[in-house]
């Protein structure tokens, strides 16, 4: 699919939720209305957060060169202020601050980076849950042996 797509589906939020899910379904991360909130607040408080900076249009600078100070911010209130509302909404799901990164560092900017990530994230909120409950790809992590 990302190969038709010409963008990258998978991301670093992807590998956390789908750990969740598949290791412990029945913590109050694994909640699908969890992972669909806290993805769902980190992308739009990113977004905000590029726009408030004037970031948007900027691409990603992860790799050479100093990072701008107001790229900086952008990441910082972007992963707080997720975190923040994830705890004031009882949403817990601690692989959004992953997206919030990806999204406010610009790695998964507004476009088709952005796009991509989404479509990977509503394909592991959807498919992992359902997955979990194959009983040969459970891992038993909640019971140790």
């Amino acid at each position: 699919l990302a190969r038709l797509y010409g963008e990258p589906l998978l991301a670093g939020a992807l590998g956390p939720t789908l750990y969740v899910f598949l290791v412990h379904p029945g913590s109050e991360q694994a909640r699908v209305r969890n992972a669909i909130v806290g993805h769902g607040c980190a992308i739009g408080l990113s977004v905000a957060m590029l726009a408030a900076f004037n970031l948007s249009r900027t691409p990603a600078q992860l790799t050479s060169g100093s990072v701008p100070t107001s790229r900086l911010f952008a990441v910082a209130l972007a992963v707080g202020l997720t975190m923040t509302f994830l705890e004031w909404a009882g949403a817990h799901h601690a692989p959004a601050a992953a997206t919030a990164l990806l999204v406010a560092s610009g790695a998964s900017r507004p476009g088709a980076p952005l796009i991509g990530l989404t479509l990977g994230l509503v394909a592991v909120v959807v498919l992992g849950p359902t997955v979990a409950r194959v009983p040969w790809l459970r891992v038993a992590a909640d019971h140790p042996s």
